[in-house]
């Protein structure tokens, strides 16, 4: 499909060297003398961009941005506006009416072309971001009631004592994936919901010590660890961030470890001037070199066919939370290393105590 682009200009002779620049560039023109004029045409061409004169009689540029910014079914049209006034606070006027940028007469060819090609794609992309917002929505209210419909009924059968084992073992294996199902779609709707809102759901003053051992508690006992096998080292230290997120982010990255790799694993918080880091090692194989770089990018998983769930949604998740926390998650990884690290700000909401050192490694029982 074309690109759409509405030549906007009271003088003709710019009106025909506007077409005759982009008229070799496969795009759908059309023009208009006045703003009036722009404004009819803009409702029923619906242009991908507008390029707009400023100085017209009646109605001009500026106030013509103004209205089309106002209209819902041109909201994700693209203005340039392009005028023999060039001086700062024209331009300023041009960006305030809802320009998306300013060119000024004579132009030069190259870069007005360069600039219909760059807001011809930025259009893509956030028309591309809205349509990714309305399915996210949608999936987020029309799956979770249909799942937990069908967990409930499942998880209620599970507790049928007459099921022989070959009912049973189906049973089993349909909670079991509705589980993975739900579980899956609660992280893509995570990790959609981060990247678009660029916002955590609260920050608060969070022990995040007392948070690392209660997440290798529990990963003690869900993957029946022995005592060696999980070595923790923790200082007391609070920092200012969303509890439930960074809770998510170390269970992730332990869950990483002793999923993928081969015990003991050794967990280690500790303060780092105003940072505060976290080290997850575990001793196996480590991770291949190619693909070292993609290991924090959802569904990047290397072996699709062998690997049973996740789809490096977890990873993904982690990476986010921590750079909206202001720092960073990393990894190295080498046979019989990987460590991953995630180091972040202690922030001003923290209470920090004065760190309690230890000589070796303390191991949860």
């Amino acid at each position: 499909m074309k690109s759409r682009v509405l030549l906007v200009d009271d003088n003709a002779n710019n009106l025909t060297i506007l077409s005759k620049v982009l008229g070799d560039e496969g795009y759908e023109l059309r023009e208009a003398q006045s703003g009036l004029d722009a404004l009819a045409e803009a409702h029923d061409f619906l242009p991908d961009l507008i390029l707009l004169d400023v100085m017209m009689p009646g109605l001009d540029g500026l106030e013509t941005c103004r209205r089309i910014r106002a209209e819902p079914d041109l909201s994700h049209t693209k203005i340039v506006m392009v005028s023999a006034k060039g001086q700062v606070l024209d331009r300023l006027q041009g960006y305030a009416a809802g320009a998306d940028d300013y060119i000024a007469k004579p132009f030069d060819h190259d870069e007005l072309l360069a600039k219909v090609r760059v807001f011809l794609r930025l259009k893509n992309v956030e028309e591309l971001e809205a349509f990714q917002r309305s399915v996210l929505s949608m999936l987020a209210h029309e799956t979770r009631t249909p799942l937990t419909g069908i967990l409930a009924p499942l998880e209620i059968m599970g507790f049928n004592q007459g099921l022989s084992p070959d009912d049973a073992d189906m049973l089993q294996t349909a909670t079991s994936n509705a589980q993975r199902l739900r579980e899956l779609l609660e992280r893509v709707l995570r990790l959609s919901s981060l990247k678009l809102s660029q916002e955590l759901d609260e920050t608060v003053s969070v022990d995040l010590a007392e948070s690392v051992r209660e997440v290798c508690s529990m990963m003690k006992c869900a993957h029946d660890l022995a005592d060696a096998e999980l070595v923790v080292e923790v200082e007391p230290v609070s920092v200012a961030g969303d509890a439930a997120a960074l809770t998510d982010v170390v269970e992730a990255l332990l869950d990483n470890a002793i999923r993928y790799g081969v015990a003991p694993v050794w967990v280690e918080l500790k303060v780092v001037g105003a940072c505060v880091k976290v080290s997850v090692v575990d001793h196996g194989s480590g991770i291949e070199s190619a693909h070292l770089p993609y290991v924090f990018e959802a569904f990047n998983e290397p072996d699709v066919n062998h690997h049973s769930q996740g789809q490096g949604l977890s990873l993904a998740l982690a990476r986010e939370v921590a750079r909206l926390h202001g720092g960073r998650l990393e990894v190295e990884s080498r046979p019989g290393r990987t460590e991953f690290r995630l180091q972040i700000p202690i922030g001003q909401l923290a209470e920090t105590r004065e760190p309690a050192r230890t000589h070796g490694h303390s191991v949860l029982s």
